[in-house]
């Protein structure tokens, strides 16, 4: 098996031609608490690029991982490989990993209680639905959209599809509740298909629509949040002209999902 903790050769596929996926996942103290559903969008993505992936070589990724940290933030990216020029990788049966160990840094306490700061990015993302939903390595409109977010002072941006309808933001999705009802993207031509998007959408008592269009304009939100499985469930109290107020559900479902890590004290 092809692992490399530490370099990665230059011509791997990944490098010239974004051929692969990742997945980003929380260690906490020796466990993985969603290593089965990170580990099964990762081989759903390659599987999609025709990269033939080892489910052993990732079980060895994570343990080897566990081993150098108890707790932390894993990213593995698997790439078809090395070699060639040309856009044709097929020859290539043997992937490449590169797994990665960083410290857990979670965002400052006061957006986990007053709520993130969400603008409206110029970019829209792309229409490709064969690619929508799993974590391939083409993300420049994720990449220019942090520009805007870093250059106008907000906590994250909010990227729209080609028809002007929200999908995510540049590193979470976006849950917004209207009189209807919770709503987010189906992502059916854009956007990641969130792990902690998913246990929202799974838990009892809450009724979530997904669909592509949003049941109402931005002004008629009751309140809103974002989520990821690193960074867990924030508040928003702006997104984009809409300024609201922290809402009850949302710090609900935070708590809810901070007693699955026993980390209350972080965030």
């Amino acid at each position: 098996m092809s692992v490399h903790w530490q370099q990665a050769p230059i011509d791997d596929r990944g490098l010239a031609f974004g051929d692969g996926c990742f997945e980003t996942l929380r260690l906490h103290e020796g466990r993985a608490p969603f290593w089965a559903q990170h580990k099964q969008r990762l081989l759903t993505g390659l599987q999609r690029l025709n990269i033939k992936a080892c489910p052993h070589t990732l079980e060895h990724i994570l343990a080897e991982a566990i081993s150098i940290s108890a707790s932390g933030v894993l990213k593995i990216i698997v790439t078809r490989g090395a070699g060639g020029r040309g856009y044709n990788g097929l020859h290539l049966q043997q992937p490449n990993y590169y797994p990665r160990v960083f410290p857990f840094q979670p965002m400052s306490p006061e957006l986990y209680s007053q709520g993130l700061v969400v603008g409206e990015s110029r970019i829209r993302l792309g229409k490709q639905p064969f690619l929508a939903g799993i974590k391939h390595l083409n993300r420049l409109e994720q990449v220019l959209a942090r520009h805007e977010a870093v250059a106008n002072g907000w906590d994250e941006t909010l990227l729209r599809n080609q028809e002007g309808q929200p999908v995510e933001l540049t590193a979470m999705n976006l849950f917004l509740r209207y009189d209807q009802g919770w709503w987010t993207s189906a992502l059916e031509s854009a956007g990641v298909n969130g792990i902690a998007r998913q246990w929202v959408i799974n838990q009892s008592g809450v009724k979530v629509r997904v669909s592509e269009q949003a049941p109402d304009s931005v002004d008629h939100i009751i309140e809103a949040f974002a989520c990821n499985s690193i960074m867990g469930i924030l508040p928003l109290r702006a997104l984009g002209q809409w300024q609201g107020e922290v809402g009850a559900q949302t710090l609900s479902l935070q708590q809810q999902w901070n007693n699955l890590w026993h980390d209350k004290k972080c965030i």
